[in-house]
């Protein structure tokens, strides 16, 4: 029930960093890596502070994941962390510039299988037909939502000119690129949280992700930060922005060691349905009675997985 609320709580914090990104969007903001960048180093300042508090070692993490004498295997895995993470959330956003958000939501759903096969490979997870079973259930209801999306949409929005058919095309490979992205990332932090204690490895991802999203940030978006026109409201929705991704940060790690990142994905289609609450409420919009048999689905297809238990690991992932 526990590791159930907490996915459900991270869900919520990603319509809320959606809801930032659009309203920021509407606004000329063209600076995604300046967001992730102030995320990753309030994470690195945060979870580095904790871990010296706690009196530990911030600069190692037991096992040779962050030791001053750490191989370069070690180290690379680290980094390559740091830099899929980093990446996943910069491609996804890119992609939006060149394809429709259906097709993002339903590309991004690619996580899922590559999660699965990585953890199957890497971590040796083992899963049954339940699990199976789950994992199907779930996409399926969300493909369903997808799907009456796209049907609403027909008639209402014009079909693309001849020339956006490689734009179209170029959006959907980056958002399946950013999908297996996220699924090395999510992957490679339960390893990491498997070996040690999560809050170094959170540090530890601060400080090295801020330090490329940084790098990145000055030689991409220097001239866009340096005109922009900065207001009150501008502030205000990126500090929503990155408090819900510092949220999510602090969470996931959590799902992962109680459930495994197959898990956390299935329970993160939940967003989309969470963003249509959220349409219904307080943009008083108006939707089709499929979307609760999609919520419901996806639903359905969590308890399925979960009631079978976590997949059995014999790599370097078991806890």
């Amino acid at each position: 029930v526990r590791v159930g609320i907490a996915g459900q709580i991270v869900s919520l914090c990603l319509v809320g960093t959606s809801g930032s990104s659009a309203l920021l969007a509407r606004r000329g903001w063209t600076m995604p890596m300046l967001q992730s960048f102030l995320t990753y180093l309030c994470i690195g300042v945060f979870y580095s502070g904790l871990v010296l508090y706690r009196g530990q070692d911030a600069s190692g993490i037991r096992g040779g994941v962050m030791t001053s004498g750490m191989d370069a295997r070690m180290i690379g895995v680290f980094l390559a962390f740091a830099i899929s993470d980093v990446e996943a959330n910069f491609t996804i956003v890119k992609a939006y510039q060149f394809t429709n958000l259906t097709s993002v939501t339903l590309l991004d759903c690619f996580t899922i299988p590559c999660v699965v096969c990585l953890s199957a490979v890497f971590l040796g997870a083992r899963y049954t037909w339940v699990h199976g079973a789950g994992v199907v259930t779930a996409v399926a209801g969300l493909i369903l939502l997808v799907y009456t999306d796209l049907k609403a949409a027909e008639g209402e929005v014009p079909p693309p000119s001849p020339g956006n058919g490689g734009k179209r095309v170029l959006g959907d490979v980056l958002t399946l690129v950013a999908a297996t992205l996220y699924a090395v990332s999510n992957i490679m932090q339960e390893h990491l949280t498997g070996i040690d204690d999560w809050r170094k490895v959170l540090a530890g991802l601060g400080i090295a992700a801020s330090g490329i999203s940084g790098l990145q940030c000055l030689f991409l978006e220097y001239d866009s930060i340096a005109f922009y026109p900065w207001s009150f409201v501008d502030l205000l929705l990126l500090s929503s922005y990155v408090a819900c991704l510092f949220a999510i940060y602090t969470l996931v790690p959590q799902i992962l060691m109680l459930s495994g990142a197959t898990f956390l994905n299935l329970s993160l289609l939940t967003s989309d349905f969470w963003a249509v609450l959220f349409g219904v409420t307080v943009l008083k919009e108006t939707v089709q009675w499929t979307y609760f048999v999609s919520f419901a689905a996806t639903v359905a297809g969590i308890v399925i997985y979960h009631s079978k238990g976590e997949p059995v690991k014999s790599g370097g992932g078991s806890r």
